[in-house]
């Protein structure tokens, strides 16, 4: 398995083919037990509307980042992590979806931020965006200050005194979300009425959840929410992709039933009889 996911690396390398396919396949251990927690508590999935309540309610510019942790999945540490070189927006407007590249999270080292990897090899990758998200970055970046600088951070640090009233925005540092959460995550969600229970990762649940809901696979939702391998993305979210198989095995029963019209069935030849 090891020696065919260099292959595809490879194959990546030399633009043969868009992404490699093994990256997010792991082998099952001796036993086939998964160790990753299930999450079905229903406050820990949003839905549409509630997520839209949750990003009016939370004060510019940090509703853009509880849209894009929403939408497009990312941990807090990546988004703390974003410089403005990791939007990928297309120059034309029309009938074109942006990216967001994932290269570095941000950690606490020391009592200082520092940036680092992401967790996983998978970790690292780009997150498709809706329209409606590649819209919101577009206006952010237009009004951002340091737009021209591709190493700025994307989502400003909040300065020392800063309050719920009166958030004063470093531009130059990126965010700490120790900060961030109190300071502005939770009253935004009592602002926007949602249970208490929501917490800021409850967005990256939310995002595996929408997506589930459009109908997006598991080995994609694996890839653009960055899991170490499709089983952790199902191991978790294991309910989110029952189903009652209705339809599937009436498309799998009627390939046994009689052939009708003009079509003649295969059957088998008995020997000796030509």
């Amino acid at each position: 398995m090891q020696i065919m996911r260099q292959v595809l690396a490879q194959a990546v390398s030399d633009e043969r083919i868009a992404h490699n396919p093994a990256l997010h396949v792991k082998l099952p251990g001796a036993r086939g037990k998964s160790t990753t927690a299930v999450v079905d508590d229903p406050n820990q999935f949003l839905t549409a509307a509630q997520v839209s309540n949750l990003v009016d309610a939370t004060p510019w510019p940090y509703n853009v980042m509880v849209h894009l942790a929403a939408w497009a999945g990312l941990r807090a540490g990546e988004l703390c992590g974003l410089q403005v070189g990791d939007l990928q927006l297309p120059v034309n407007r029309t009938n074109r979806l942006g990216k967001l590249r994932v290269e570095r999270t941000v950690v606490l080292v020391n009592g200082a931020l520092a940036y680092q990897e992401p967790k996983t090899q998978g970790s690292s990758r780009k997150v498709p965006l809706t329209a409606s998200t590649t819209a919101l970055v577009r206006d952010y970046l237009a009004a951002h200050p340091r737009s021209d600088d591709p190493s700025a951070p994307l989502i400003p640090a909040l300065r020392p005194g800063s309050t719920p009233a009166g958030p004063d925005l470093d531009w130059a540092q990126p965010l700490r979300h120790t900060v961030f959460y109190p300071l502005v995550f939770k009253p935004a969600v009592e602002r926007a009425g949602l249970n208490t229970a929501v917490v800021f990762h409850s967005l990256r649940h939310t995002y595996v959840s929408l997506c589930v809901a459009a109908g997006i696979p598991a080995l994609e939702i694996s890839r653009f929410a960055g899991h170490s391998s499709v089983t952790t993305t199902l191991g978790i979210y294991a309910h989110l992709f029952e189903s009652d198989h209705s339809a599937a095995m009436t498309a799998l029963g009627a390939m046994g039933q009689p052939a009708t019209g003009n079509v003649v069935p295969l059957r088998g030849r008995a020997v000796g009889t030509e």
